[in-house]
């Protein structure tokens, strides 16, 4: 993606530390809808990135916005979000999994430093040593 930023000649990665950030999000959208204006798209910025307006304004001056560059645009945006979704469905995913089970159930027990838990069967009780020799 950064490729074909920097074909289009839109430098807001020089000022912004975090391109996929709200304000670059808000920016990226603002460029493929066809917002040209390099003043309104930097009139986007939020946060600290509002400090450095006249920055982003020089950063996205004279940018070459090719149809091209909207549709890779487009599509890298479209994945990182598919991506993202992925990422969050697995991370609740795992944390589902690693949830401990009622141990108030009969017949559970876990494994002690363990994170297995299994369940138990019943056994007899075992007689202490001193016990057996009555």
């Amino acid at each position: 993606m950064q490729e074909v930023w920097e074909d289009a000649n839109v430098k807001i990665g020089d000022v912004l530390s975090d391109v996929f950030g709200l304000s670059g999000q808000l920016m990226w959208e603002a460029l493929v809808a066809g917002q040209s204006s390099a003043g309104e798209v930097a009139q986007l910025a939020r946060g600290h990135a509002r400090k450095k307006i006249a920055e982003l304004t020089a950063a996205l001056e004279g940018h070459p916005m090719r149809d091209a560059h909207r549709f890779l645009i487009t599509r890298a945006m479209r994945h990182r979000a598919f991506l993202a979704d992925e990422i969050e469905a697995l991370d609740q995913e795992i944390a589902r999994s690693l949830t401990r089970p009622d141990l108030s159930q009969p017949n559970s027990t876990s494994i002690v430093g363990s994170r297995i838990w299994i369940p138990s069967r019943p056994s007899r009780r075992v007689k202490s040593f001193s016990e057996q020799r009555r």
